[in-house]
């Protein structure tokens, strides 16, 4: 429980193209990853990292995934919390992304 003294100190990772991470550098000391050909491998990496609390995504990245068990980690991991943003110049993908980023982050669902 965070009342019981204990210190939350987690970091963002930013993982897309040059603009989104050029971005994020902009804004301080982030952890900044390119998609790739390794780009499954680095976000499985990411996910286990116990100092990650956040995971910042170019959308293009999570939509090339085709292990099944990679998409599950995906969708059913709670921290760090990943969150899906369109690439510069795209549609967002996910009309509701803030509706399931709260769903996902407090297990209920809002409606405003």
């Amino acid at each position: 429980m965070a009342g019981d003294g204990e210190n939350y100190n987690y970091k963002i990772a930013i993982m897309g193209e040059d603009i989104l991470c050029a971005g994020f550098r902009l804004l301080g000391d982030k952890k900044t990853y390119h998609g790739g050909a390794d780009a499954e491998a680095t976000l499985k990496e990411l996910i286990g990292d116990p100092e990650i609390g956040i995971i910042v995504v170019n959308q293009k990245i999570i939509k090339n995934i085709k292990n099944a068990r990679t998409i599950d980690l995906i969708n059913k991991t709670v921290r760090p919390l990943i969150i899906e943003v369109p690439g510069y110049n795209e549609e967002d993908m996910h009309q509701d992304t803030l509706r399931k980023i709260i769903l996902k982050a407090i297990g209920m669902d809002i409606k405003v």
